[in-house]
């Protein structure tokens, strides 16, 4: 989790963005954006369209982060 981010996980791309990422991230978002897919991977499973399935996915993502942000402005 934060701060433990094996090297070899972001090769080639930018080790500060990853840092910076990781500090928005928590326990309750991870889990909720892991729901998230794994319900997109059933609808894709079940032969629902895969471009309306992930439009709804990064919508979803969006809205857990939108939620975040939210949280953290009423603190």
């Amino acid at each position: 989790l934060y701060g433990s981010v094996p090297e070899s996980s972001n090769a080639g791309s930018d080790p500060q963005f990853v840092q910076n990422f990781a500090k928005t991230l928590d326990t309750a978002m991870i889990h909720d954006i892991s729901a998230e897919i794994n319900t997109a991977a059933y609808h894709i499973e079940r032969n629902a369209n895969p471009k309306i399935v992930f439009t709804d996915l990064s919508l979803s993502i969006s809205k857990v982060f939108q939620k975040k942000k939210a949280q953290a402005a009423q603190s």
